[in-house]
């Protein structure tokens, strides 16, 4: 898990196929805008395809912007696709009750944000406003989630915060036909951005 704070969203991409491990900083100081993460996952029996993820962040008063790069190693034994449910899982600082998730300008999803997830299609949605405790935040999500992305709402504290998250598709599409899957030396990339509007 890859964790940021700024004005009140954190940002966190999360990567687990087995037995938890560090990111490893490929780029970047501490005295710098940006950051540059990565490491390659062991095949475990959990998850028996090798994969390489790397992760950039960059922050400014304006924007906080973060990538995400998925890559299925050449050298894994397994020939076969390897399934991936890639996201970003960002949660906002305010009150659950009152806030307010707008697709592309449309009207507010109808609805409580509670401890069940709910699962809302972006249908091509590239932009999702965020509206909660005075603040506006803008999510902005690159096209790999036009197709079949989704947000999952939910929070576990929803006098504290709630969660936004952007997700490539359906967790219930996992390992099935028509899911993501990556073959050899296929490289997915996933991106969003914040900007705080008022």
């Amino acid at each position: 898990m890859c964790s940021v704070v700024w004005s009140g969203v954190v940002a966190t991409t999360w990567v687990s196929s087995g037995p938890f491990r560090g990111w490893d900083r490929i780029g970047g100081g501490f005295d710098e805008p940006a950051v540059s993460l990565g490491f390659t996952d062991p095949q475990t029996t959990q998850y028996p395809w090798r994969m390489s993820y790397a992760v950039r962040i960059e922050a400014s008063e304006a924007s906080l912007n973060t990538e995400l790069s998925i890559t299925r190693s050449l050298g894994c034994a397994r020939n076969d696709r390897a399934p991936v449910l890639p996201g970003f899982h960002p949660y906002f600082v305010g009150k659950a009750d009152e806030a307010k998730i707008l697709l592309d300008g449309q009207w507010p999803i109808p609805g409580a944000i509670g401890s069940e997830p709910r699962f809302i299609a972006l249908d091509g949605a590239r932009k999702v406003l965020i509206w909660t405790s005075g603040k506006q935040v803008l999510m902005e999500l690159n096209p790999a989630f036009l197709k079949e992305g989704i947000v999952v709402l939910w929070t576990d504290n929803p006098a504290e915060y709630f969660c936004v998250e952007p997700v490539i598709q359906d967790p219930h599409r996992f390992i099935h036909a028509d899911g993501r899957y990556l073959e050899r030396g296929e490289t997915l990339g996933l991106a969003v951005s914040f900007t705080r509007i008022a």
